[in-house]
Parts: C-alpha cells; sequence; structure tokens
C-alpha cells in the first residue's frame, strides 16, 4: 500500500499546530481534513458546531448519523514542548511532530479506512474529535446530536497490537474543610482549615490501607491521588477554608457513591464531585471483539496481540450509552506528549489493511 499521501496529510496537520485551546486551528485540521476526503470521494461529509465555536467533522460512506461502525480519532493535540515540534520530520522510520503519535496519525487511518470502504456493504463513519486532549466534550456532544453506532464503536487512540476493552472510570474530588480564618500571630483567634484539612488526609490514608488501596499493586483496582492542594492566599493568614483534589480512577461502576461516602466518612470533610465519567466495559466473548483480535492477529503476526484493560481514558467514556462493543487501539507510536512524539510509519498500512479487513465483514 502506497502511503506517501496519507503521510503528508499527518505533516500537513502537524504544521497547523491544533492545541486544543486554540479553537480556529483545531477548526482549520477539521477543514483540511474536511477537503482531503472530499478530494477522494467522500459524499457524506458534515460539520457540527459548538458553543464555543469548536467544529467536528463526521464522516461515512452512507448517508445519516446512525452507522453500523462508528471510528474515532482526535485532531486537536497538547502543548508542544517547543515550537519546533511543529515542523515534522521523518527519522529513522519514524514520523516527529507534535501530535504525530497522539493522534493525528490515527486520524488519517480512519480517513484512509473510510476511503477504502466507500463501495463497503457495511456502513461506516469517523467522528473527528475537536478536543480529546481537554476532556472530549465534542464527542460526547455528537453522541447527544444523535450520532452513533449500531454494531461497533473503535476508539483509534489506544496502544498498538492490543484491543483494549476496558476503561476505569474518573471521580475527580474537591474535599473541603472549614474553619475559622485569623492572623498567624494569634493563632488561638481562629482555627486552622488545613491543619483539619490533613488531619482528613491522613485519616483517609489509614482508611485506603485497611482496605490495601493506598499501595498500588493491582493496576487494575481502585488508586486514589491526591493532585492539587489550597489553603490561604498570604503567608501569615491563617485559613478558614483549605481543600484539596483528589483523582481517583476505578473500574467498578457500582462503586461510584460507595467511593464518595467513603471519602466523606474517613476525611469528616465535605465532599464534592468536580469531574466524572463512568468505566467503560465491553465483554471480550463478544464475536464481534473475537472477530478483531482474529483479524488483528493475521495482519501483525509477529506480535502477540491480544484484548487489554486501559488505566487511562479516551473519548469511550462518551459513548457508553451507545449500548455497543467498544474497542480501543492506535498505530505504534512513542513519546506521546514528549518531546519525541512520534508514529512508527511501517505501522500505518498495517492499522489500515486491518481495519478495512475487520469491517468489511
Amino acid at each position: 500500500m502506497d502511503i506517501s499521501e496519507y503521510l503528508e496529510l499527518i505533516k500537513t496537520l502537524v504544521r497547523v499546530g491544533a492545541v486544543s485551546s486554540e479553537i480556529a486551528k483545531v477548526n482549520r485540521s477539521q477543514e483540511i481534513m474536511h477537503d482531503f476526503l472530499a478530494a477522494h470521494g467522500v459524499k457524506c461529509l458534515a460539520f457540527e458546531e459548538f458553543s464555543d465555536g469548536r467544529k467536528v467533522l463526521f464522516a461515512a460512506n452512507r448517508p445519516g448519523k446512525v452507522q453500523q461502525v462508528i471510528l474515532n480519532a482526535h485532531l486537536d493535540v497538547v502543548p508542544p514542548v517547543s515550537e519546533a515540534q511543529f515542523d515534522p520530520y521523518e527519522q529513522d522510520g519514524w514520523l516527529v511532530g507534535r501530535g504525530a503519535g497522539d493522534d493525528i496519525a490515527n486520524a488519517v487511518i480512519c480517513a484512509a479506512t473510510l476511503i477504502h470502504m466507500l463501495d463497503s456493504n457495511r456502513s461506516v463513519g469517523v467522528i473527528f474529535t475537536a478536543d480529546e486532549e481537554v476532556g472530549g466534550f465534542t464527542t460526547a456532544g455528537m453522541a447527544e446530536r444523535g450520532y452513533r453506532a449500531t454494531e461497533l464503536a473503535v476508539i483509534m487512540d489506544g496502544s498498538p497490537y492490543v484491543i483494549d476493552i476496558c476503561e476505569k472510570g474518573i471521580l475527580v474530588l474537591e474535599v473541603k474543610a472549614i474553619g475559622k480564618a485569623c492572623h498567624a500571630a494569634y493563632p488561638w483567634t481562629g482555627e486552622n482549615a488545613a491543619d483539619k484539612l490533613i488531619d482528613g488526609y491522613i485519616k483517609l490514608r489509614n482508611y485506603l490501607k485497611t482496605k490495601n488501596l493506598a499501595i498500588i499493586d493491582d493496576q487494575w483496582g481502585e488508586t486514589f491521588q491526591l493532585c492539587q492542594m489550597k489553603g490561604s492566599d498570604a503567608e501569615n493568614l491563617v485559613p478558614g477554608e483549605a481543600s484539596f483534589i483528589i483523582n481517583i480512577r476505578y473500574p467498578d461502576p457500582a462503586r461510584r457513591d460507595a467511593i464518595i461516602e467513603e471519602v466523606r466518612e474517613a476525611t469528616g470533610c465535605e465532599v464534592t464531585v468536580q469531574r466524572e465519567c463512568p468505566p467503560v466495559y465491553s465483554d471480550e466473548s463478544s464475536p464481534v471483539l473475537q472477530h478483531l483480535l482474529r483479524t488483528m492477529q493475521e495482519c501483525f503476526p509477529k506480535e502477540q496481540v491480544a484484548f487489554h484493560r486501559m488505566n487511562g481514558a479516551t473519548d469511550a467514556r462518551h459513548i457508553v450509552g451507545w449500548n455497543v462493543p467498544i474497542a480501543i487501539t492506535g498505530a505504534d507510536h512513542r513519546d506521546i506528549h514528549g518531546a519525541g512524539d512520534a508514529v512508527r510509519i511501517d505501522s500505518i498500512a498495517p492499522y489500515i489493511a486491518w481495519l478495512v479487513k475487520s469491517l468489511s465483514k
């Protein structure tokens, strides 16, 4: 398979510099993808625009928002380590540039798959997400607007040569202690909220130890990580309010309410949910997923392909309501979000071939 034009498209999109916060550039990437697909015979193309001005491109080989299979990849990227990352180049079999590995190459693979399946008897659509790196709310918005798959969703934003079928849910909790502010020279006139907060955190840590959750031995278990803390705004002001943010990852959706209550009881503090998304689970015995696994092994005979579970999160979290099997994978990459962000060039054609083969049956 000649992938020269796909490599050029990846480079063009890298040069745009579509950092998630720069909406005009993200929209430019969407337009470039639209024009590329139109030039290759894709007629079912539509933009959806969101309240912040972001555009999301939907492309399909059949009319309509509902397709048998929907692919998903994102065109936004994280900020660069340096502006030089927006000048892509090839080196030692890798295409290097900001977003090449996450997730521009995968978006181009989705586009190529659709082009190769224009005459297929299977209906296939692609959602090109505009904000995955900052939450993926446009994918959620597309689902709310009626876009969905009836048989399978493939999220092209994962690890190579495996099919992730599970993702942990996320709970971001603010834990807040209330005291009474005072001058640091006269602490007896107030009540230090930071002390109460620290005491609460120690109690939480001790509670987690009793549940064997403080030490991360089972990577698929629940994890609780304190990520931010806030006290007073002055060095001589005893805080009347103090808080921390804890990021919790959990695999069992039935545990959501219990986790929140456990944090509240252990700390003795106020607890509010700042952000959350549900776990993702697909049954690996599903015939469609088994078919994907078999064809992946055929297309990558030198790799030990397998089903896998994912500790991170992708846009899969926003389409759980479709109630179809969800597969998460992606082309070989390295150092995503880092200075060496790159996609392995010789993994691109086999990934296109795998998707076309597996989705054509």
